[in-house]
């Protein structure tokens, strides 16, 4: 009898303790989504933007991040969820399309010498950083100016796209009549970041897409955003809780056991990657069927990203050191491996002269780029302007050489 009694007593103790924990765990729940959330204040994350040290010479830059706060509001669009919604301001401007504003110059609509250029892209080719006439896709239209180029560049960047949604855009605009010349796709991040945070390749933002979807006009983007991102953190933390228990019940875990946790998540973010690669090999494959059956061409860019770059400003460490919006704890390495395997697709690709890796381009340099893992501010954006104009240059100088003008 006195044996039960102390095999009872030792039980509700254990139930007591797990209870406890489980209590104790919940609140801290609480306490970091809170924390979480305020540090999804995209305001409070603008002004700290708007001190990146590549603005050190830029006294509009105070002026623009405010505007972008207010930018930042989005229409329900089909097929893609969400276009960033009309917006007419000092320093960005949207039209009825949720096409950002771009530099062209003045060329009569009907000129048949011009080239209809599209670039897609998620916010880094939307402009997220700059001003209208100095985004990436702006910058590329002056530079073909200047080499006189007639050129009508469209600017197809949307906050939060991922390669589908820029295939599909690229679908509507072709059924549309509206047949590029030249293509440009400049992704990698939001792939990989998405895939990251749901745990499956070729999701859209969750968040974005569900508001959009339960409400016709977007509200800002902070009110859907942290929807996707604390389906990511409440998983996250349910993971921590269901580990923190097995430890209370079983403290002594058996080192090996640990060990082959380690490798079983390991394998997962390799299969994670693995899959982002399928999904984005696949959609080349149906932007080069279309391109052939339209008569266009498609240039690929693996864009880069503050965990590549070796020489680090004073203000991009800071941002690496303090700061959690783009580079959640781990996101780094994921990031690193899955576009290791994203280099060997364009290096494989077949068609050099239409994949292009530019991930590295700043690895080198000690200029002040970044704003965050991805975002460039105006200096950033010039470096990959020149790259992108460089290659298009050369291949509209190819097609005048195959394609002389008649007499």
């Amino acid at each position: 009898m006195k044996k039960k009694l102390i095999r009872m007593f030792a039980w509700l103790q254990n139930t007591w303790s797990i209870i406890g924990i489980t209590l104790l765990l919940f609140v801290c729940i609480e306490f970091s989504l809170s924390f979480f959330y305020k540090g999804l204040d995209w305001k409070k994350f603008h002004e700290f933007q708007s001190g990146a040290d590549t603005y050190t010479e830029s006294p509009w830059v105070n002026a623009y991040f405010k505007e972008l706060s207010t930018a930042m509001t989005f229409h329900w669009r089909p097929y893609v969820c969400w276009r960033g919604a009309p917006h007419s301001g000092e320093h960005i401007n949207i039209d009825n399309n949720g096409v950002r504003k771009t530099w062209n110059p003045d060329i009569q609509p009907d000129d048949p010498d011009v080239y209809n250029i599209f670039l897609f892209g998620g916010s880094p080719i939307w402009g997220w950083g700059a001003r209208d006439d100095f985004t990436i896709p702006s910058l590329v239209s002056k530079i073909l100016f200047q080499n006189n180029i007639k050129a009508r560049i469209t600017n197809f960047g949307q906050i939060g796209y991922v390669t589908s949604q820029e295939v599909i855009c690229l679908i509507e605009e072709i059924k549309k009549g509206n047949i590029p010349d030249l293509v440009i796709f400049y992704n990698g991040f939001n792939d990989i970041m998405t895939a990251g945070y749901y745990k499956e390749s070729g999701e859209m933002i969750k968040g974005l897409c569900l508001g959009m979807t339960s409400m016709a006009d977007a509200t800002l983007i902070t009110r859907v955003h942290k929807k996707s991102i604390a389906d990511f953190a409440v998983t996250s933390f349910l993971a921590d809780i269901n580990n923190s228990l097995k430890k209370a019940i079983s403290p002594s875990q058996d080192p090996n056991q640990e060990e082959a946790a380690r490798e079983m998540e390991k394998e997962g973010a390799a299969a994670l990657s693995g899959s982002i690669i399928r999904n984005y090999r696949e959609n080349i494959k149906i932007i080069e069927t279309l391109s052939k059956k339209y008569s266009f061409q498609p240039l690929f860019y693996l864009q880069p990203a503050i965990f590549e770059k070796k020489k680090l400003s004073a203000f991009e460490q800071t941002y690496l050191d303090t700061q959690t919006i783009f580079n959640d704890k781990g996101f780094d390495q994921f990031y690193m491996l899955t576009t290791a395997l994203l280099k060997n697709v364009f290096q494989s690709n077949g068609t050099p002269n239409m994949s292009f890796d530019i991930s590295s381009i700043f690895n080198d340099n000690d200029t002040p780029i970044f704003i965050d893992a991805a975002h460039l501010g105006e200096t950033g954006n010039a470096y990959i302007a020149r790259e992108l104009a460089s290659d298009l240059l050369s291949h509209i100088r190819q097609h005048h050489a195959a394609s002389p003008p008649s007499n």
